[in-house]
């Protein structure tokens, strides 16, 4: 009977998406948004009212959440992407949500875990040209968001260009940077040219944590300041932490001291084995310690006005059982569900993501995001910067690579993940977990997340 409801959905919603005409559709929703006015877009409603049925997906919601442009744009290019591939499960998209483009190899810093090996230049780094015609590309694909990384992307003379590009096309623009030079005169300049979000790397709540990890004396009360810079000129801010064995006993004081901050969000990254990383494994942390802190990380969302965000699939696991939701807990999506990557944390406070969990879950890697490199190349993953390569895009377009690659073709068939992940109870929700951890251990895209702790045990 499942497989049969399934089967109708498939149907219902192919058959009614195949007729919605989505060229100017953004526009429309905006109006039909903001003032209630609808024409032109009665198929859309329809499949409002669907979505509402299957997935409990209150429809007030949805409307207020299209007042948001990078909401527009992602419902647009999900409509796109059943247009193109018919519904299923994952969701399989026409252009990617999200990109994180490397403007520049340069920094000013020498963190010992980085997946970059950043420092200097690229030796065969693309024009500054090519560079600012691929921002063009991007706002063009109809992306919902770009983040600008590096190196450090504030050091790169053109920043200000492809920043003032990317928002040309309403695009939902963050920034990854270590802080140290957003002064109270760079913050004015990064809001008044519309930056929406910056995530500062704040690696420990003592300066020695962070001073010894980013490798300069002094960064961690540059990182501290930036923050308060950027939350008084308004632009929303995010405390990045990659979590270690070395600093895992600071992380709720880190919380607590980021909320003080003024911060509206930490995101917990992993320790990857990639780049530098790669010669300080003694640094990770066992799969079962990981999970329990995500645990008890789900455990404190509900108590603290910060959200918590970890980037890895399994917090959504973790997350998405705490409570069960209720439609009353429902709020609108805003472009701060996806400023990297997708959802990762479907807790109460956020259960406007939990109905999306089949069709989104998992990695996003090569599904709903990838990242470009200073030379070109683009990968599945900020965290898989030079390998496995889906294409360069000094010799061919960035949505030809996209489209046609088949690294990213086969990424987006959940179906080849390998090892036990398929037949895990969580498979659906967390889809074979990080695949970045995955390549960097097994050298296989595909290959098994080494670093969940379910992995021997379903």
């Amino acid at each position: 009977m499942a497989t049969f409801t399934q089967f109708m959905k498939k149907m219902a919603v192919d058959r009614l998406v195949r007729n919605i005409d989505t060229g100017n559709l953004e526009q429309k929703l905006s109006l039909w948004a903001e003032t209630g006015e609808n024409r032109d877009i009665k198929t859309l409603t329809t499949l409002l009212a669907l979505a509402e049925k299957f997935l409990g997906f209150p429809s007030n919601i949805v409307k207020e959440s299209m007042k948001d442009c990078s909401v527009r744009k992602l419902f647009v290019n999900s409509l796109q992407g059943v247009q193109m591939y018919g519904y299923q499960e994952p969701l399989k998209i026409r252009a990617p949500f999200s990109v994180v483009y490397n403007l520049s190899n340069v920094c000013n810093l020498k963190c010992k875990h980085c997946f970059q090996r950043a420092g200097n230049p690229l030796p065969d780094e693309m024009s500054d040209e090519r560079k600012l015609e691929v921002v063009k590309e991007l706002g063009e694909a109809g992306l919902s968001s770009i983040t600008f990384s590096g190196g450090e992307p504030l050091m790169y003379p053109h920043f200000f260009d492809a920043l003032r590009i990317a928002k040309s096309y309403n695009v939902f623009v963050s920034i990854d940077t270590n802080g140290t030079l957003i002064d109270k005169d760079m913050a004015l300049k990064l809001k008044e040219n519309g930056l929406d979000y910056a995530q500062v790397s704040i690696d420990g709540i003592n300066p020695e944590t962070h001073d010894e990890f980013r490798g300069v004396k002094g960064s961690w009360e540059k990182a501290v300041q930036a923050v308060k810079n950027l939350n008084e000129v308004g632009i929303v801010t995010a405390i990045g932490v990659t979590m270690h064995k070395y600093n895992i006993d600071e992380a709720f004081e880190l919380i607590d001291f980021s909320q003080e901050l003024g911060a509206h969000r930490i995101v917990i990254f992993p320790f990857i084995p990639v780049g530098r990383a790669d010669e300080i494994l003694e640094y990770d942390i066992d799969p079962q310690t990981r999970w329990r802190l995500y645990k008890k990380l789900a455990e404190k969302i509900d108590e603290v006005d910060i959200d918590i965000v970890c980037e890895t699939p399994h917090f959504e696991v973790i997350t998405s059982q705490i409570k069960k939701a209720r439609k009353e807990d429902y709020k609108p999506i805003t472009g701060l569900c996806f400023p990297i990557t997708t959802f990762f944390n479907a807790s109460v406070k956020n259960a406007v993501v939990r109905p999306f969990l089949s069709m989104f879950g998992g990695c996003p890697a090569g599904r709903y995001y990838c990242n470009i490199q200073p030379n070109g190349i683009v990968s599945p993953c900020m965290f898989s910067p030079y390998e496995p390569v889906a294409g360069n895009v000094k010799d061919r377009p960035f949505m030809d690579i996209w489209t046609n690659s088949p690294l990213f073709n086969s990424l987006r068939d959940a179906a080849p993940i390998k090892e036990r992940c398929k037949s895990c109870k969580y498979y659906k929700i967390c889809g074979g977990g990080c695949r970045a951890y995955a390549y960097s251990t097994t050298k296989d895209p595909l290959g098994p997340d080494k670093s969940c702790s379910l992995l021997k045990t379903n």
